[in-house]
Parts: structure tokens; sequence; C-alpha cells
């Protein structure tokens, strides 16, 4: 039987072992000063690690171009933008299908995979960042990656060969190929693109204000933008930012850097 001391004794024992509301805030505060170090630090982890992944998917897309050349005596696959990349035009193109928002093929795999590198790019995950969440018909969406308009057997680098040629700037460890487009704009498999100071297409900025590049000697990059106009907000829907010139850009300039003069 315990006496009237001893319940008095246990309750001073209870109160010892309770926080006080000033011991409670004190270790609140702790937390929330060891969150907001941490966080930050775990978002550049993940950017770094998606980044990773994007530069993968980059290089493998840019070893399927290298031998879709050899296979083809040199020549680069179609690449002409929308309407020679719905899967009812005949027209060759690297990939098919119009992954514009709402499109039925959008989210089909095996249109996308028959165009010309789906013999090459066997992967159906290489062909989209792994940064990229959009969804279109409530499914994401097959492709984020498109191919510098630029390059294709209708354009200015018809073939490998073009690239390493001496007389043109830059070299081909300097000429972007393959880049990931904003989801907004994203459509057909053409970049779009003037040697000028503006976007016509442009870029995603996935990886903590950085996009995913290819490069004509088969490396890949995540290059971080400077410009804030570069990186208009994402709808995840239509309208396509507008085409818009930025007069004295370090994105622009470098863009035009890693291209052929038009």
């Amino acid at each position: 039987m315990h006496t009237a001391n001893d319940q008095s004794l246990v309750a001073i024992r209870a109160a010892r072992r309770a926080f006080t509301l000033i011991e409670l805030l004190v270790v609140v505060a702790i937390i929330a000063i060891l969150a907001a170090m941490l966080l930050p630090a775990l978002a550049r982890a993940k950017c770094h690690a998606s980044g990773i992944s994007c530069m993968n998917n980059n290089r493998q897309m840019m070893l399927s171009l290298k031998m879709y050349n050899d296979d083809h005596g040199d020549k680069m696959p179609g690449n002409l933008g929308t309407g020679q990349v719905v899967a009812s035009d005949p027209t060759p193109g690297w990939v098919k299908g119009d992954v514009s928002w709402g499109s039925s093929e959008s989210t089909n795999v095996q249109v996308m995979m028959s165009g010309q590198l789906g013999p090459y790019a066997k992967s159906p995950s290489i062909y989209k960042c792994p940064a990229d969440r959009s969804v279109s018909r409530n499914a994401p969406r097959v492709r984020s990656l498109t191919l510098s308009a630029q390059i294709g057997e209708n354009n200015k680098i018809t073939k490998q060969s073009d690239m390493n040629n001496a007389k043109l700037s830059p070299a081909p460890c300097d000429l972007f190929t393959f880049v990931d487009e904003h989801p907004d704009g994203l459509n057909d498999g053409l970049f779009e693109m003037n040697n000028d100071e503006s976007w016509i297409d442009y870029p995603a900025h996935y990886h903590c204000n950085a996009a995913g590049f290819s490069f004509g000697d088969g490396h890949a990059e995540i290059h971080k933008w400077r410009d804030g106009r570069t990186m208009p907000p994402e709808n995840f829907g239509p309208p396509k930012p507008p085409r818009m010139t930025f007069t004295g850009s370090p994105d622009i300039a470098w863009r035009n850097y890693h291209t052929y003069a038009q």
C-alpha cells in the first residue's frame, strides 16, 4: 500500500522527467536550425544526382547518333520539326511522336521508338531527363530531348564529317547536339533557334537552373544558366514561352558560341 509520501515522491519524479515549455521550445529551435542547414544541401545533392543521370542519357543518345552515322555512310538522320515528327507522316526523322500537351503521341513509347534512332537508342528512358516530371493525358510524357536545328540530313550539318571541317567553328567538342527542352514548348524533335540574340525554343532548367547537353565529340555536360530570362516558369501546359530577344544575355552568348554561325 502506497503512503501519501510515496505518492508525492512519484509525482515529483514524473515532473522532473517532463520537458518544460522552455526546454521544448529550445529543442524545436535546434531542429529548425538543423533542417535549414541540411535541406539546401539535400536539394543540391538531388540536383547533382539527377544531373549525372541526365548526362548519361545525353551521352547515350549521342552514341546512338554516331552508330547511325556509321551504318548510313556518315549521314545524319532526319530532323525537320513539326509535321515530320508525327507518326502518320512518312518523312524520316530521328524520333517520331508529337509530344505536345494533350497529344496522344506524347505518352506513346512505341511511336517514339519508331524514329530512325530507335534501333540504336533502344532504352526509352534515355530520351527523357529523369528530373522531368511533366504529365500529359494523365501519364508521364515519354521525351524531353530535342536535337539542334543545325543537325540533320536537311540541315546545315548533314554528315558526321561536317563536324570535323577545320574551316568551321566550333570544334566538335564545343558543338552542342542534344538538349533537354523546356516542357511548355516541347513538341517535335527539333530544337529551333537562330544565331541571334533570341530564344525560339527554350532549354529546360531542371537541374537547379541548369540543363543537360551533349556535344559532337560524344561528351555531355550540365550547363547552368546565368540569366533569369532564360528560365521562364513551367506552366506544365500551353502556351509555349514566346520568342524573346535578350540583348547582352550571357546565356545567348554561350549558346551561340556552341553553334555554327548561320
